[in-house]
């Protein structure tokens, strides 16, 4: 199960998608929410499926690690997300409160004014536009495609990409088994989110950065 332990830590830090995560929350909290919801989280599950099937595809065309268990390709594609996780971080630290109020007001407008069809536009734009999240999944795909186990593989690629979706899966959730007792509590999550957006990016970007460069480091011959 060295796979799934290895891609579990990546799959967290692409779930952080903080515009993502405040589209669906406001989505749930209206009365006539789930087919929005449906079209956002269908919309999201197509653009981070596109780029695993993509990546993937590629991946399975390179050697296949070392019997030792060295890998220097994978060594390289962490070591490269980590540096450039780490630089990202020294921007997003750095408090951008004008841009986090169009953020914010661009997904209020989204809210009000979105067809079902605009809903699933937005959240394939909000998912395929997150560079943050694909420099997190590379790595993790990368190690699903040379993983010489399938069954050990589908079970990794399925707990990633539960993971990268939470943004969009975990509100429809919460509305699910909570119905209107949740609005308040998830109401606090957005404030919170919209608040910190670009920090708590930053933030795991930190992490994962740091997790990156140890497991890369190790995976060299």
């Amino acid at each position: 199960m060295e796979t799934l332990l290895y891609v579990i830590p990546l799959g967290i830090g692409a779930a952080c998608t903080p515009s993502l995560l405040a589209l669906t929350i406001l989505v749930t909290g209206q009365d006539q929410w789930r087919k929005r919801a449906a079209a956002l989280a269908a919309g999201s599950a197509l653009a981070f499926s596109l780029f695993g099937l993509l990546i993937i595809f590629g991946f399975r065309r390179l050697p296949l690690p070392e019997v030792d268990g060295s890998d220097w390709f994978g060594a390289l594609i962490r070591l490269l997300a980590a540096a450039l996780l780490a630089v990202s971080a020294v921007y997003l630290l750095i408090p951008h409160p004008a841009l986090e109020r169009r953020v914010e007001s661009r997904i209020q407008t989204y809210v009000q004014n979105s067809s079902l069809v605009m809903m699933f536009a937005v959240a394939f734009l909000l998912s395929i536009k997150d560079v943050s999240s694909f420099v997190m999944l590379v790595p993790a795909l990368h190690d699903i495609a040379v993983c010489p186990n399938f069954i050990e593989a589908g079970l990794a690629l399925m707990v990633l990409y539960t993971l990268a979706l939470s943004p969009v899966l975990a509100p429809i959730a919460v509305r699910l088994f909570f119905a209107k007792g949740s609005r308040d509590p998830m109401q606090r999550l957005y404030r919170f989110t919209m608040d910190h957006q670009f920090q708590i990016i930053g933030f795991v970007a930190v992490i994962l950065s740091a997790y990156l460069a140890v497991t890369g480091w190790q995976q060299l011959p």
